[in-house]
């Protein structure tokens, strides 16, 4: 029986070898969880304008929502007034009697100073470091709170694979725009990332790189909430969809509506 040549066996190994790394079929196996922490904020829903969608300028960023127009305006307001202390009146010196008036035996009463604060005790000692001290309690004004702005969202459906979770595009009270996942659950594979698509959600499988897309970067896992940062230079105009795709196959494993960003 004829042996198979060297060069066939190493060119069968060499095919096998590339292969699996083109598929990486172990991936269908496994799976991985991330938990990131939500932007800080009061979450509030409203359309978007026209600025949310436009590429930011960096350094520029729009007005704040919910906050003073003065800073030190606040802090006054929060900071309870605290009465100036009253000053202690001198005592007056007693005359010495002369020789013909009468002489008082009695001791002579003890001078009581006006209290140096309100709700001291008259006569206290007048030493600092004894003295009790009132320290102003500042309440938050509710106006610093930052606003989280909600532009859109939408819940994730099947493409190539099954996928499950929702997609929250949020603009920060600094400007800045993200992409949030939250509850993603998805199939891992190879050179996955996560984008901004303008193909409508539920469409064909390997359309939503045929028209405008936004990548934000590889998918940081496979379930868990996640935050994305979009690129300054990112027009959001026209965008539909938020994708998990798959950049070695040119497939979706699954898509999110964005309603109200189209226009």
């Amino acid at each position: 029986m004829r042996r198979p040549p060297a060069l066939l066996v190493v060119a069968l190994v060499a095919l096998l070898a590339l292969g699996g790394w083109w598929f990486q079929p172990w991936r269908l196996l496994t799976s991985s969880t991330i938990d990131e922490t939500a932007p800080l904020g009061v979450r509030q829903t409203s359309a978007p304008q026209a600025a949310d969608l436009a590429p930011r300028v960096p350094g520029s960023p729009s007005a704040p929502v919910g906050t003073p127009s003065s800073p030190a305006s606040a802090v006054e307001s929060s900071t309870p007034a605290v009465a100036a202390p009253t000053p202690t009146p001198k005592p007056t010196p007693r005359g010495r009697p002369s020789a013909g008036d009468p002489v008082d035996a009695r001791p002579a009463a003890p001078t009581r100073s006006a209290a140096p604060f309100p709700g001291a005790v008259s006569g206290a000692p007048s030493n600092p470091a004894s003295s009790p001290t009132i320290e102003a309690s500042a309440t938050p004004s509710p106006s610093a709170v930052p606003v989280v702005r909600e532009l859109s969202s939408g819940d994730f459906e099947d493409a190539e694979h099954e996928t499950s979770g929702r997609a929250v595009l949020l603009r920060l009270e600094d400007g800045q725009r993200v992409l949030r996942l939250e509850g993603l659950s998805t199939s891992d594979g190879p050179d996955v990332h996560v984008w901004l698509s303008s193909a409508p959600s539920g469409g064909s499988w390997g359309s939503y790189d045929d028209g405008s897309y936004v990548r934000l970067g590889k998918l940081k896992a496979t379930r868990g909430n996640q935050t994305y940062a979009i690129p300054d230079s990112a027009s959001l105009e026209g965008i539909r969809s938020a994708v998990i795709w798959c950049d070695r196959f040119d497939v979706a494993f699954g898509t999110a509506p964005l309603p109200g960003l189209a226009g």
